[in-house]
């Protein structure tokens, strides 16, 4: 039986989609035996299973017909069996079905009823998800504060992406939330503890700043939060290198080092970080703390232009003139 969360009239629409999308096949189960992994055996022992609502079979088919996985794609049964998994309280087929509902046919109404019921099975994804429709107003009456209790509990139950939203809006403090650094950086720590590295970035910045505001600069907080930024650029997150080259470039609460600051600029514009491809140009061109060489200034102005930054392609044509 389908879950209630589910209308006549949703399941419509999805097999609208399902036809749509769906690769051509003569039946459900053809071609299975030439895919690779499962055999038509076993796909019915999965059907049987599903049907005496063990959720995981249920899950499994759901998945493997929408990708195509060792059976021939059909999104309409894929989508029937994510439903039957949904409705025994299989939250991550709840999210599966609300995203393709919000993302396909902006049915937010569903949408947001299997957000609820994910997040009250404690399934982190779909907390995040209805905070970010009470976030922007989407399909919802927007509810800024309603909207931090979802990423709030979705951080707790270990969404990397909820806790970095809620660290955020504590930094921003718009839309009546007070700016609050301190509940920031917890966001942000746990966040990182998850392993994003977004995260990572912003306890490393906000503990520097946080840091720095006092009569006396936290020394321990300041070296955390540069810690932070060098773990972060070294697993690749241009704005952790970009942040450690202004340090390192101004001698802000550090010892001044150009030759760090320029190392740090080059590793952020080597992931496309246009700011510090600009800054390089400019200390090129001048010999600010590199060699003059205009060879070298035209090439990082002419990354800095491509990569959006208007200054730059200003900086670029005047050389080539």
């Amino acid at each position: 039986m389908m879950t209630k969360l589910l209308s006549k009239a949703m399941l419509v629409l999805f097999w609208a989609f399902a036809a749509a999308i769906a690769l051509s096949a003569p039946s459900a189960y053809a071609e299975t035996a030439d895919k690779k992994g499962i055999t038509n055996s076993e796909v019915h022992e999965l059907n049987e299973k599903c049907e005496a609502k063990d959720v995981e079979a249920c899950r499994l088919l759901g998945d493997m017909y929408l990708k195509g996985e060792g059976v021939s794609r059909d999104s309409k049964l894929g989508l029937t069996m994510l439903a039957k998994a949904c409705a025994l309280d299989d939250a991550e087929s709840c999210v599966v079905i609300g995203l393709v509902g919000e993302s396909f046919f902006n049915d937010y109404t569903h949408s947001k009823e299997l957000y609820l019921k994910s997040c009250n099975l404690s399934y982190s994804e779909g907390c995040f998800l209805l905070g970010n429709m009470y976030n922007s107003g989407r399909g919802v009456e927007r509810d800024v504060r309603k909207s931090m209790e979802f990423y709030s509990k979705g951080c707790d139950l270990g969404s990397p992406k909820a806790c970095l939203t809620l660290g955020v809006e504590y930094i921003l403090g718009k839309d009546g939330i007070e700016i609050d650094n301190e509940k920031a950086i917890e966001a942000f720590e746990k966040g990182c503890s998850l392993k994003d590295v977004a995260s990572c970035h912003y306890q490393g910045t906000s503990l520097i700043e946080v840091a720095s505001k006092g009569e006396k600069i936290d020394v321990e907080s300041l070296n955390k939060g540069i810690q932070l930024l060098e773990e972060s650029c070294s697993l690749k997150y241009p704005a952790s290198c970009f942040e450690l080259g202004l340090l390192f470039m101004k001698g802000s609460y550090v010892r001044k080092d150009a030759k760090r600051a320029n190392n740090a600029f080059a590793q952020a514009c080597d992931l496309n970080y246009g700011e510090a491809c600009f800054l390089l140009a400019l200390d090129h061109e001048v010999g600010i703390e590199s060699p003059q060489n205009i060879t070298k200034a035209k090439e990082f102005y002419g990354k800095a232009c491509d990569l959006g930054l208007k200054d730059a392609c200003t900086g670029y044509a005047n050389l080539v003139d």
